[in-house]
């Protein structure tokens, strides 16, 4: 079983990677790893519960992946770790949009430069008396990923209307989107002309070949989508930012959603059952006409219904039912209306709970050029959402710095 390390891991877990690292002879500390936005730890384990038997370690920077350190227990090696280790990372390479991935290692290394160039490692560089104690020479090698066209034109296959207010549009892609729950795509039609100029970010509802988005009427951009006739042409650039993290197997998941935010929760609701993994949902809304998809959910999860004026459900907030499910060992992941985040992230923080945000903030680009999505954090620095974001960490952000909450403004996912 192959799982980042959370920033969330328990002392112990942490010991035994920092101690699988050391019989490697490993500079690297993993408690600063953890704390690193652009770090990334692999581990391997006998099982749900056993012992950690393999290690990796990466950086990101732009389009690459830096492989920094691999290490595999003396009792594990030649039974897949290695492998396993690597393709994983190489898929959240692909996810993260790389397009080149580095290491290196010490020419005796044998066993590992050939696990190296099954993956398709070649070696571009060698560098002298690079390791000391022993003195060896060192291999730079590098993998140049194959990744998809990001910018797609495609055709608006159907679009269907929930209520009053929300709609789900469909889009025809032979070449399929690959997109896992929590990233978004830039959406704009091509009919648009000067106004409105820009793509809208919007989270997906579901990939493959037949990608959604839910939407809610909102502003100029989603009118315009709300309009749209089946056959249309748009222009998709996606997947962009970062998805939901694998849960914790040790954790109960608990999803809290509101509105459109519903819609990558749904998305990884899906992925959760389909890898045998249940979960609670809170979903809540104004009224009954504001839980868009609730029967698509409630196919995926168990669902907890709060609205405020008691239409359907438990009458009151989401928050409200929230507080009962803080018991034990859970972790949630939540996507709404920014209050309705900042409370939840509120809850998590004093019940020493796990939780991660998708964060919604109005951008024009969508990959981090015009940074116009930032978010406050506690260090009195500010996160881009659409690289370091939406799916993050929520003790990371400083709700009340933001500029976007407690007051309601466009939302990612509209």
């Amino acid at each position: 079983m192959c799982a980042p390390l959370g920033a969330s891991a328990g002392a112990d877990e942490v010991d035994a990677v920092q101690s699988l690292f050391r019989t490697t002879d490993s500079l690297f500390e993993v408690k600063e790893e953890l704390a690193r936005s652009y770090a990334r730890i692999w581990v391997v384990r006998e099982g749900p519960w056993g012992p950690v038997v393999g290690a990796l370690l990466a950086w990101f920077a732009a389009d690459e992946m830096q492989v920094l350190h691999v290490a595999c227990a003396e009792a594990a090696r030649r039974k897949g770790v290695g492998s396993l280790l690597f393709s994983t990372a190489q898929r959240e390479a692909i996810l993260r949009h790389c397009r080149l991935i580095l290491l290196e290692t010490r020419r005796s290394n044998t066993p590992a430069i050939a696990l190296y160039k099954r993956f398709g490692f070649e070696t571009v560089r060698e560098r002298r008396a690079y390791y000391q104690t022993p003195t060896e020479d060192a291999l730079e090698m590098a993998l140049t990923l194959k990744i998809p066209k990001q910018l797609k034109r495609v055709k608006l296959l159907n679009r269907t209307a929930i209520g009053e207010s929300y709609q789900v549009l469909t889009f025809d892609d032979p070449s399929e989107t690959l997109a896992e729950p929590g990233q978004f795509v830039m959406v704009r039609g091509e009919d648009w002309g000067e106004a409105p100029l820009l793509a809208r970010p919007m989270s997906y509802l579901s990939a493959g070949k037949q990608p959604s988005i839910l939407i809610k009427v909102i502003g100029k951009g989603t009118l315009a989508m709300a309009r749209a006739e089946a056959g249309s042409w748009f222009t998709l650039m996606g997947p962009l930012g970062t998805r939901w993290r694998d849960p914790d197997p040790a954790r109960k998941v608990v999803l809290v959603g509101g509105g459109v935010g519903i819609a990558p929760l749904l998305f990884f609701a899906e992925k959760l059952k389909t890898s045998g993994i249940s979960c609670t949902t809170i979903y809540g809304g104004r009224s009954d006409k504001d839980l868009p998809l609730l029967e698509e959910l409630r196919s995926l999860s168990e669902v907890v219904v709060t609205t405020e004026d008691g239409s359907l459900g438990t009458r009151g907030r989401v928050t409200e039912a929230l507080a009962g499910l803080l018991q034990g060992s859970v972790q949630v992941y939540t996507c709404g209306p920014d209050r309705m985040m900042a409370k939840v992230a509120e809850m998590c923080r004093e019940a020493n709970t796990p939780c991660e945000v998708s964060l919604e903030t109005p951008m024009a680009c969508g990959y981090g050029v015009c940074l116009g999505c930032p978010v406050p954090t506690h260090d009195g620095k500010y996160l881009y959402a659409c690289v370091e974001g939406p799916c993050i960490d929520s003790d990371r952000v400083d709700f009340a710095r933001a500029g976007h909450a407690p007051v309601r403004k466009e939302a990612v996912h509209k």
